[in-house]
């Protein structure tokens, strides 16, 4: 039978970067410090712990009417303890209905939609932030005059400040309606004062969902207005039909980056992957630069188009095609899988669009991989280069 759970969702920020046994110490003391920050409510089973790899979920039981205080207690005592341990938590906040099951090691956990949306939901969260889940503030926090900016009193010792409301998309593209609270304890205050993090979409897309045609569609559609392009594949023998959708008569400065891969890069996917996969198609690889010079050199004089074409010399496990990555609030990133001899067919394509001044993780994570895998200390070889 459901019951309701208060879910505070605990994330270390940075944890990953650090060493195995940095790790390890560093745990063991935010699992110490949790325990003894609920310790009543494991001694009465009121709250069941989730380890997460780099954070916790908690969940209170919410049975008193008092319950969604100890998230407050929870979450200012995990942040003291950040500060004089020198590190950094994201901290999210929800309520809703969870299902309370034995797991495979015969210990109480929780599931249901409620965790998933307390996952999505901690995105919008920017380090050292307080998120809460619309649920949750109209559940617990909500009064009739509040507003942006204002400190409002909940008893006594706690009062909060709302600092931001907004709507934070996950990858399924749903909206999670989410508020940045600053939380104040006899006169300290607890969170960030700044706008909501992340409101960006993720979306993936398997052979079958949605259509691949949907997808390219879209991807078009940002071409065509884009004004910086980069494009990173084997051979890209798609790619002189994309530029082609480029509106060239809009009087915009475009800046076009295309890199291809050296002709000897298929020894490095063998050593990759460990099959054979053959010499690569060099003839279609040839014939797209030729069709991409061409393109570039009938383009009108007037037209303020730099193009460069590059090859790199290190396999790059996925294609990427990358808009407007430079500009703020406009990005947009494709990502698809050029290797279908070798991936299962299904691979995803994987598309980030976001609407902020800051990068949504994903995109941060494969473009700094694509900084360090060939724009870093591995200089690739320019190949060709038009003007």
């Amino acid at each position: 039978m459901p019951k309701s759970y208060i879910i505070v969702y605990l994330d270390l920020v940075g944890y990953s970067k650090n060493n195995e046994p940095i790790q390890i110490d560093l745990f063991k003391r935010f699992q110490k410090e949790i325990h003894h920050l609920l310790y009543d409510e494991i001694l009465d089973n009121d709250c069941i712990l989730i380890p997460t790899g780099d954070g916790i979920i908690a969940g209170i039981e919410n049975i008193k009417t008092s319950s969604y205080l100890k998230s407050f207690e929870l979450v200012v005592g995990i942040i003291d303890w950040t500060i004089s341990n020198d590190c950094d938590i994201r901290c999210a906040i929800h309520v809703g209905d969870v299902n309370v099951l034995k797991d495979i090691n015969r210990k109480n956990n929780i599931i249901g939609n409620t965790i998933n949306d307390a996952a999505r939901i901690l995105t919008g969260a920017d380090d050292g932030g307080i998120i809460v889940s619309k649920t949750f503030y109209n559940k617990f926090l909500r009064k009739k005059n509040d507003s942006l900016g204002g400190k409002i009193k909940i008893n006594d010792d706690w009062s909060f400040t709302l600092i931001d409301e907004d709507t934070v998309i996950d990858k399924h593209s749903f909206e999670h309606n989410v508020y940045n609270i600053i939380l104040s304890n006899k006169n300290k205050d607890y969170g960030k004062n700044t706008k909501i993090l992340t409101k960006y979409f993720t979306n993936i897309y398997s052979n079958d969902y949605p259509k691949k045609k949907n997808l390219d569609e879209k991807f078009l559609e940002r071409v065509k207005h884009s004004a910086e392009l980069e494009f990173i594949g084997i051979y890209h023998p798609s790619l002189p039909s994309i530029l082609n959708q480029i509106d060239i008569n809009e009087h915009r400065k475009i800046k076009i980056n295309i890199y291809y891969a050296k002709d000897e890069i298929s020894k490095q996917i063998e050593e990759f992957f460990g099959v054979k996969v053959g010499k690569l198609n060099l003839k279609e690889k040839s014939l797209s630069i030729d069709s991409i010079k061409k393109w570039y050199e009938s383009l009108n004089q007037k037209s303020n188009i730099t193009l460069n074409i590059y090859e790199y010399s290190h396999f790059i496990p996925f294609g990427a095609s990358l808009v407007d990555k430079g500009f703020q609030g406009k990005g947009f990133i494709h990502i698809s899988n050029y290797l279908p001899r070798i991936l299962p067919d299904d691979t995803p394509y994987i598309e980030v669009e976001w609407k902020t001044n800051d990068m949504p993780p994903l995109y941060s994570f494969y473009y700094k991989y694509l900084n360090d895998f060939m724009f870093g200390k591995q200089q690739n070889i320019l190949e060709y280069k038009l003007k």
